[in-house]
């Protein structure tokens, strides 16, 4: 709301794990309620909040559709405050797990303690070696197995992994989350109409770097949403 007016931070922060080590602080707000962001440094977000001025777009889009409207079509938008060129807030999205987290505890389950060790993954790796891809600095890796790799490689090498996915991890996931089927019935629906919107607003967005750690998942509907958009308007679509 615009008229609440920010009156401290709580005393207690997380650090997170990854890389940056992004660090989320909750602020008191004048109306008793407490908001919690992710102050991420050594990242130009002001990207990022293009790309959920575009999304707040779309989802008027959809709104004046009828039949959208009537599914409830719509992207799942949050606040992203770019402090500079290198330092910014992203409101804290609750209740969400990455995608890949959903998949690994299911994987756990099978004695595998993450994707990395999945022999799907192993094999993805040991093709990229066979084709000059390791060897090179991470954003060269894929031009590199681009120039060196036929098409009938690729798609094989496709079939292959895709044969050793188990296909109902993500099922397997969502049951998890819901104590009955009528529960499970209405998670899986708004997973696929999500999974749906998001793929077309993404790829008119040019959003690239879709890896698992970039869908969020909302455990409370099972709504997908989209982070992390250091790759769009079509960056990651042309290889130099």
């Amino acid at each position: 709301p615009s008229d609440v007016r920010m009156v401290g931070f709580d005393p207690t922060i997380l650090v997170l794990r990854s890389l940056q080590k992004p660090i989320r602080l909750r602020i008191h707000g004048s109306d008793e309620r407490t908001y919690s962001f992710l102050v991420k440094s050594g990242e130009d977000l002001r990207q990022d909040q293009r790309v959920e001025q575009l999304f707040a777009v779309m989802n008027t889009v959809f709104g004046r559709d009828r039949e959208c409207h009537q599914r409830q079509f719509r992207l799942r938008v949050y606040s992203v405050i770019p402090l500079s060129k290198k330092v910014g807030m992203i409101r804290w999205l609750d209740s969400t797990v990455p995608l890949k987290s959903l998949i690994e505890q299911q994987l756990a389950k099978e004695g595998i303690p993450d994707i990395g060790s999945h022999p799907a993954t192993k094999l993805f790796y040991s093709f990229l070696a066979s084709k000059g891809g390791l060897n090179v600095p991470l954003p060269q890796c894929y031009p590199a197995v681009y120039r060196n790799a036929t098409a009938e490689e690729i798609r094989k090498l496709m079939r292959e992994c895709h044969e050793k996915i188990p296909g109902d991890l993500v099922t397997r996931g969502l049951k998890a989350l819901c104590p009955t089927p009528q529960a499970f019935f209405q998670l899986r629906r708004n997973f696929l109409d999500s999974l749906a919107v998001v793929s077309v607003c993404g790829y008119v967005a040019g959003v690239g770097d879709r890896h698992l750690d970039n869908f969020l998942l909302d455990t409370r509907t099972g709504q997908l949403i989209l982070i992390d958009f250091g790759h769009a308007f079509g960056s990651a679509t042309e290889i130099q």
